[in-house]
């Protein structure tokens, strides 16, 4: 009985560690991200007042810089999320074989507790599209529209 105490406190302590790992790894590429776009955006403003005459040229490059910054911070996101989640996907796939990449990553966003905006946010869709994408999930995981999908997963 004690030991068995032992094995779910120690389970418990994996879960909490993997989830703060998650959480850490989101953070520290956040703050790596916005360095790199300060400091983008700095040098071009340096070169503006060198050079007032190119601030229409500048302003085009800032632009660049945010939206290529914006893309990027979503690919290593999605890259650290694959990453921590190889032995997740690699059961699921072994229960769900035609399972997709972006069904695989789907149940990875719910499994971690994300909701639908943060994962329509991440996969660059509307909001609605992951209600239809969680339904085809659910169809292809063989579950009803009453089953819980979150639950599901966490057991996986």
């Amino acid at each position: 009985m004690a030991e068995q105490h032992k094995s779910n406190e120690t389970l418990l302590l994996q879960d909490q560690l993997k989830q703060k790992t998650k959480e850490l790894a989101k953070l520290a590429n956040q703050i790596d991200e916005k360095t790199r776009i300060i400091e983008s955006i700095r040098e071009q403003l340096d070169l503006l007042l060198k050079k007032p005459e190119s601030l229409s040229w500048r302003a085009t490059e800032i632009y660049k810089i945010l939206d290529t910054a914006n893309r990027a911070s979503g690919d290593t996101f999605i890259f650290q999320m694959d990453e921590l989640n190889q032995e997740f996907y690699k059961n699921l796939k072994s229960r769900f074989a035609d399972l997709s990449t972006g069904d695989l990553r789907l149940c990875a966003y719910i499994k971690i507790g994300l909701d639908s905006k943060e994962v329509a946010n991440l996969m660059n869709i509307k909001p609605s599209s992951i209600y239809i994408s969680r339904f085809r999930l659910r169809k292809k995981l063989g579950l009803t529209a009453d089953d819980d999908l979150y639950g599901f997963l966490t057991t996986i």
